[in-house]
């Protein structure tokens, strides 16, 4: 039996595979068909894009540091004078899936650098979404230990966004079900795949100088969400999300050793 969330959804045909190509008998009039070498050259032209722009953005960190002429946020400060200067890889594309040019596995020294590549937008919400059909989708998500999450190898129990959880010095509310909240709840019943970043941080730099590690984990589905009560007394949305299988490149429990 289907309960009636899942109902409502089906009914305003909100599919996961908007947006991807299609796939059926009839998918070969609807596509423009690819060779394995057409595809291998975007693969490889994509990643060379995506190699050349982060080389240029820790070279501009690197010399804002050279030069002392830096504030606590060197990323966004290399970010901005990148900003007016080039088109960056993928910060228009906005898609479901693995981006061109990013492989699982692949390590980021700074958040801001998962937007120069499109793999995640927000500079800093944990939540990334855009909407089909005026339903909001999950398109990424970035496990950045400030919250109360539970993780593993092939799966994540993710806390949901809002309430000032993570911020002490504001009073702490219930979260709602709104935004990249209700996004991810909407990923289960679309069955759309979600990109997971988790941070692993290091001791072994000077302070705000490529302190932080993020490492691209691939994709994972949203299979189950709950609401109970956080440390702080309040409500708070737990998200159960599963690794997919047949992932090539490193998960990164084994790559956060590094």
């Amino acid at each position: 039996m289907e309960d009636k969330e899942e109902r409502d959804f089906k009914r305003r045909k909100i599919s996961a595979t908007r947006g991807f190509p299609p796939h059926g008998k009839n998918a070969i009039s609807k596509v423009k068909m690819h060779s394995k070498s057409d595809d291998a050259e975007e693969n490889s032209s994509a990643r060379k894009r995506v190699e050349e722009i982060l080389k240029l953005f820790r070279a501009t960190c690197w010399k804002l540091i050279q030069d002392e002429k830096y504030t606590r946020r060197i990323d966004m400060e290399a970010y901005n004078i990148l900003k007016k200067n080039i088109n960056f890889v993928n910060l228009s594309c906005h898609q479901f899936g693995n981006i061109p040019g990013v492989n699982v596995g692949d390590r980021f020294k700074y958040r801001i650098e998962l937007k120069l590549v499109g793999l995640h937008r927000p500079p800093r919400n944990g939540i990334d979404y855009m909407k089909v059909n005026e339903q909001s989708l999950a398109t990424s998500i970035v496990d950045s230990g400030g919250y109360e999450n539970q993780v593993g190898s092939k799966e994540l129990i993710y806390m949901g966004q809002g309430g000032n959880v993570a911020y002490k010095k504001k009073p702490s509310e219930d979260q709602k079900l709104t935004r990249g909240n209700a996004a991810l709840k909407n990923s289960i019943y679309a069955k759309n795949p979600v990109r997971v970043i988790r941070m692993v941080k290091s001791h072994t730099v000077r302070p705000n100088v490529m302190g932080e590690n993020f490492i691209y984990d691939g994709l994972y589905m949203v299979r189950e969400y709950w609401q109970e009560l956080g440390s702080n007394g309040f409500r708070v949305y737990k998200f159960r999300l599963v690794r997919m299988d047949d992932q090539s490149g490193n998960s990164w429990i084994k790559l956060k050793k590094f």
